[in-house]
């Protein structure tokens, strides 16, 4: 699983503020952190010291602490971890937490931490289903067997005098996209935080209904539980269709067009 918290870049002092505010949430055994500078390549936690004070820094713009050894982290380790970094490009700080047993991280805790911070979004999801909803480039379709049917593809100024044409993913309701602020998906489960409210309507969001779910689990947020993230194919038609009416009805594309105005540079999807 993957879980995903986006804030508007100024939420935290430092990664130290991030740090204090995640950690106690991380129920599981982590053994490394890594960070800018001396711990790049992973160090083992017990032998880093006082982490706030190495994390306050403002040279500090990311972390990650991992269970399991330093030889055993890759760029995408498949094993419990969590990571912070901050994205000035897209003015956005991120917490990402991959959770491969309930017990590593507690989620519902942890929202209820990250309202009194104003987050913006946040998602839970099987990152090998979804992400094929994201996936531009039709060659990896090519190399791992995935079909094409039902995919427009599309003439992109960025890529295709690199690669040719590409899957149009604004075609795809399920794409995981980052934006200006945060990032957004309808996911298997979401939440809207109280930062979401200065860009959706509450009102659009909460007439939503066919959800397994909809609560108000924290003080300005919303959890929707819009199908069940164990679910073989992310892409079957039933779950497409409420991907689809659930971004309609909360205005979902609209918002991700004019959050996309606001980058520094133009998109890439």
């Amino acid at each position: 699983m993957r879980f995903e918290i986006s804030f508007t870049i100024g939420a935290f002092e430092s990664a130290a503020d991030a740090y204090a505010l995640v950690m106690p949430h991380v129920k599981g055994h982590v053994n490394v952190i890594k960070c800018p500078g001396a711990f790049e390549a992973g160090e083992l936690i017990q032998q880093v010291g006082d982490i706030p004070k190495l994390l306050a820094s403002k040279d500090m713009d990311w972390f990650s602490v991992h269970e399991g050894e330093i030889s055993e982290i890759t760029q995408y380790p498949d094993m419990n971890s969590l990571a912070y970094w901050r994205d000035e490009g897209f003015a956005t700080e991120i917490i990402r937490v991959i959770i491969l047993n309930d017990q590593f991280f507690n989620i519902e805790g942890f929202i209820f931490a990250a309202a009194v911070r104003k987050f913006n979004f946040a998602m839970l999801f099987d990152s090998e289903k979804a992400c094929w909803q994201r996936e531009q480039f039709v060659a990896n379709f090519a190399l791992f067997g995935k079909s094409l049917d039902g995919r427009k593809l599309i003439s992109h100024p960025h890529w295709t005098d690199k690669v040719g044409l590409t899957v149009d993913i604004r075609d795809n309701p399920g794409r995981h996209i980052q934006t200006h602020n945060m990032m957004l998906m309808a996911a298997p489960d979401l939440w809207f935080g109280p930062g979401a409210w200065g860009y959706f309507e509450e009102t659009d969001v909460m007439a939503f209904e066919g959800a397994l779910k909809k609560l108000i689990v924290a003080p300005g947020t919303v959890y929707f539980k819009l199908f069940d993230m164990h679910e073989e194919d992310y892409e079957a038609p039933e779950i497409l269709k409420k991907q689809r009416r659930f971004r309609e009805c909360t205005k979902m594309d609209e918002i991700e067009e004019k959050l996309n105005t606001l980058l520094p540079f133009p998109t890439v999807y």
